[in-house]
């Protein structure tokens, strides 16, 4: 059972997929904000700042004054970073630079980032050394290294691929098969890709279960194994009985770098460091 008493906890980037997932789970407990320019009707009574807008998120930082802040913002479409690597490193590094100089010294700030800081195959801990290979993954990096110099009370998480509901139901590896396969549009599945796939309410829980903790510094959250996005969609595909013809690419094949077989485990071993199950051996998604 999580009990967060009175404290006012601060959702940035509600709307992507962990971030409107916790919002789903514990909406009670958060208060969300999203991006100025979100017109989604879910949204329309949430508190809106852009985080690279300094006067915006100075405005909303010193009304909710929040006890916790749990950020899952930022720019996480690799193609698009790839593109601009001004605009994504605006978005996902100077935000943070931004945070950090308004956060109330008594805000615990709990980071959301990703397995992309990996690149090669292999298992990575949280005292591997980083190796991203995409601008992406260099912006969570940055994003990470400001907020373990420059915030002591701060929880840096790392997770995998989320699989689960997303807030305009077309993004997200599950709605963007559904919403594809129902608009008969082309789908294209990177074969050689092997991520830690979570179900999004399990991997939610945790992150809440830690950002209500008095644990610090950085923190994997580990899967009991991985899966390519083959055999993840070919699973979301039976499972929700989509109909869908996809196409295979290597990721050699691609214009962009991907990253490989990234399986996140953790030195820790107490229950907040404990495996969560895959997306594959779970009841349900």
């Amino acid at each position: 059972m999580i009990n967060n008493g009175n404290q006012s906890i601060l959702l940035l980037g509600a709307t992507s997929i962990v971030g409107w997932n916790l919002y789903l789970q514990y909406k009670d407990k958060l208060i969300p904000v999203c991006n100025t320019h979100n017109t989604n009707s879910k949204c329309a009574s949430w508190g809106r700042a852009n985080l690279e807008n300094e006067s915006e998120m100075e405005d909303v930082i010193a009304r909710i004054n929040p006890e916790i802040l749990i950020h899952c913002g930022g720019i996480c479409d690799v193609d698009k970073c790839e593109k601009n690597r001004r605009w994504a490193n605006e978005i996902n590094v100077e935000s943070i630079r931004i945070l950090l100089r308004l956060l109330p010294k008594k805000t615990r700030l709990v980071y959301c980032s990703s397995d992309h800081v990996f690149s090669g195959d292999g298992s990575y801990s949280e005292t591997s050394h980083p190796c991203p290979i995409t601008v992406y993954g260099q912006t969570r990096v940055d994003a990470e290294a400001l907020i373990g110099h420059g915030w002591q009370n701060s929880i840096i998480i790392r997770y995998g691929l989320p699989i689960g509901p997303s807030l305009d139901g077309k993004t997200g590896h599950l709605d963007w098969l559904i919403y594809r396969s129902s608009k008969n549009l082309p789908m294209t599945i990177i074969s050689d890709e092997y991520r830690s796939a979570v179900l999004a309410d399990a991997l939610s829980e945790r992150i809440m279960e830690l950002a209500l903790s008095n644990l610090t510094g950085l923190r994997h959250i580990p899967i009991s194994r991985i899966v390519s996005r083959k055999e993840l969609a070919d699973h979301l595909i039976t499972k929700y009985k989509i109909n869908s013809n996809y196409k295979t690419f290597s990721r050699n094949d691609l214009e962009n770098k991907h990253i490989g077989k990234i399986k996140l485990v953790s030195n820790y071993n107490d229950n907040l460091a404990m495996p969560l199950p895959s997306v594959m051996d779970s009841k349900s998604t």
